[in-house]
């Protein structure tokens, strides 16, 4: 049977799950750019920021996209308005506006999909990337779990409960290139066996605005 490969260290982060949480209700979708040639290309490692609509301050939720562009908020609640912004290494930021549904709708289960399009702007945007074997970071240590096995990447370590860079940034946790909260809570995760994974990529994500995270695992 074929092992799991670690996608990466990347957190969707929901900020706020109030009462409403009940409702089988969420927002998912790709972040993309469209090259010289009309092709889509999905946008890596972009943060999506979900803020009160009158106060751009008061972050409601935030996602980074995983290697595949994709986010998701669940649960979502679908009674507010939001003020949204994304940015992304090496794109110009992108705003908008998203309605709240009105409750005549009877929107109680299903995903609401918004897709977001970026452009390209000046500025470098290098994400470097090195991928490490399991059995080679563990190398004949009795190494159990992921918490165990993290520390051994060169540049890693807890703060906490927290896995951080050599400058202190946060890395997030994905499994198979998706959010690690679709495999358990965060915790839950660093509790898996290693023998479930082949590999793990790690990736360091260059300085933007809004950047989230300065580290992603996969």
């Amino acid at each position: 049977m074929k092992k799991l490969i670690l996608s990466f260290l990347i957190l969707s982060v929901t900020c706020s799950v109030p009462a409403w949480c009940e409702s089988d209700i969420w927002v998912d979708g790709y972040v993309y750019s469209i090259d010289s040639m009309k092709k889509q290309n999905v946008v890596p490692f972009a943060s999506v920021y979900y803020y009160d609509i009158n106060n751009h301050n008061d972050v409601k939720y935030c996602a980074m996209t995983g290697v595949n562009g994709y986010y998701e908020f669940k649960p979502y609640d679908h009674s507010q308005a939001y003020f949204v912004k994304v940015t992304a290494p090496g794109y110009k930021q992108v705003t908008f506006r998203v309605k709240s549904f009105d409750g005549k709708n009877k929107f109680r289960y299903g995903n609401s999909t918004i897709h977001i399009e970026m452009q390209k702007n000046d500025s470098a945007a290098d994400i470097v990337s090195k991928e490490y074997n399991v059995n080679d970071l563990c190398n004949g240590q009795k190494i159990k779990t992921l918490s165990q096995l993290f520390p051994l990447i060169p540049g890693l370590k807890f703060d906490g409960s927290d896995l951080i860079d050599e400058l202190g940034n946060s890395v997030c946790l994905f499994v198979n290139g998706m959010n690690c909260s679709l495999f358990g809570d965060y915790h839950e995760v660093l509790n898996m066996s290693c023998s479930k994974f082949d590999k793990v990529t790690f990736y360091k994500i260059p300085t933007y605005l809004g950047r989230l995270y300065g580290g992603v695992l996969d």
